[in-house]
């Protein structure tokens, strides 16, 4: 069989998706896929989905609204309205420039991508709605380490240590690629499981675990070599390093959390 034949194929299967046979090619050959062999590593249909739904069909926008309306309510917590999660998620997946959904490579389903993009946007939505409803700046996470009695005097230091500590983080973050970057995201932001994870990225589950476990070993060392350029004392140095490596998946919420 043809790749040509192939992708007909999946047009057909696809009665929601309106493409010429030269626009679908296009679609997988603008990623470098032009063989069968390729062809079968992605996810054929959900790739086609997701280029119609850019170009604003209307069955297909009707179908991957029918998905993200699923994906919500598997995801969906108590302190946001799902109607009010559905619009989000539609907007971030719609909305540009550029719209999130033209970053979906067809390696892994659709749904699980959308389930990813859900989870972060529910972050973000809890986020600010606690910020809101809480009406002060208690999402300094190492300010909430300190009693209400403490003094200004000590609220002020521990802001400073807060902003160090953060600074040294996001700077070890950026010798880390886009894709590492959301794997730690969907791992340690959204609370995605390994095999989670791997479907995403098209990974062995092993692959995922160990990539990750690398990542994790890799930040630590770095953001020490980071704090290590601040110039501070050497008992702040290990202060600020034991107050990390004992909550190192908060600051990294906060830091991955923040990121679009």
């Amino acid at each position: 069989m043809r790749f040509e034949d192939r992708v007909a194929e999946l047009l057909l299967g696809l009665p929601v998706v309106k493409l010429r046979l030269a626009d679908a090619v296009s679609v997988f050959s603008k990623r470098g896929v032009t063989s069968l062999t390729g062809l079968e590593e992605l996810n054929g249909p959900d790739l086609l989905l997701a280029h119609a739904a850019l170009l604003h069909q209307s069955a297909a926008l009707q179908e991957l609204d029918r998905r993200i309306i699923a994906v919500c309510q598997r995801v969906k917590r108590a302190r946001l309205d799902l109607d009010d999660l559905v619009q989000l998620v539609r907007a971030r997946v719609l909305v540009g420039p550029p719209p999130r959904l033209e970053t979906y490579s067809g390696r892994g389903a659709l749904s699980v991508w959308l389930r990813a993009v859900a989870l972060t946007t529910l972050s973000h939505a809890t986020r600010a709605k606690r910020d809101q409803e809480a009406d002060d700046d208690a999402g300094d996470e190492v300010l909430a380490l300190v009693s209400s009695t403490a003094s200004p005097e000590l609220r002020a230091i521990d802001r400073k240590r807060s902003a160090v500590l953060i600074s040294a983080l996001e700077r070890a973050l950026k010798a880390f690629t886009a894709d590492e970057r959301t794997m730690l995201r969907l791992r340690f932001v959204n609370g995605l499981s390994f095999e989670e994870v791997a479907r995403i990225f098209g990974l062995h589950r092993t692959t995922a675990m160990r990539t990750l476990e690398r990542c994790h070993q890799q930040l630590v060392a770095r953001f020490h070599l980071e704090l290590e350029a601040d110039e501070i004392s050497k008992s702040e140095f290990d202060s600020l390093s034991r107050l990390f490596e004992g909550s190192f998946v908060m600051h990294l919420q906060r830091v991955l959390g923040e990121e679009k």
